[in-house]
């Protein structure tokens, strides 16, 4: 359970430092309208409803992404490793150093002991990103210190999957 708990914070602060890629839509498009009725919607299941449609509607779109991270926190939270794992794959084809969505995927394959050879290639490079990261400034909204928390924390929880992984190939 406390792993299930250090990890899911991980993943939030991971999500956390995504600079929003909303800005890149045009304001007022069915595009943007789509995307922030998707944000804003609290409902898990008409947001799920929402991000699949615009998945469908707008493949090309600079914010898919962000809607794949989505859907596969949306298929997390409902305990669905299959969906998980998809949309975790599809966000990491579009987005490879999202080090919560690599920690996400190779955790799912781990508890699946399934492709372990990916999970334990996924949370090795979500542990090689987060040792870059440790170099870069901090994003406009941390201060050093909270950059360092956030940067120490999810080093800690890559190394913890890293580990888990290991342990059952």
């Amino acid at each position: 359970m406390r792993n299930r708990i250090v990890f899911a914070m991980g993943l939030a602060l991971a999500m956390a430092v995504i600079q929003p890629l909303w800005a890149q839509l045009v304001a007022g498009s069915d595009e943007d309208k789509l995307y922030q009725q998707s944000e804003n919607e609290k409902n898990p299941d008409k947001k799920l409803q929402l991000l699949l449609s615009f998945e469908k509607t707008f493949p090309k779109s600079p914010v898919l992404v962000d809607v794949e991270v989505s859907l596969m926190e949306i298929y997390q939270q409902k305990n669905d490793p299959a969906k998980t794992i998809e949309y975790g794959e599809k966000a990491i084809k579009l987005d490879g150093e999202n080090v919560g969505t690599l920690l996400a995927v190779a955790r799912e394959y781990a508890l699946q002991k399934k492709n372990l050879d990916r999970a334990l290639a996924y949370a090795q490079k979500a542990v090689d990103t987060v040792v870059k990261m440790k170099s870069q400034q901090p994003p406009g909204s941390y201060s050093p210190e909270q950059w360092k928390q956030y940067i120490d924390s999810t080093e800690t929880n890559a190394r913890g999957i890293l580990a888990y992984v290991k342990s059952i190939g």
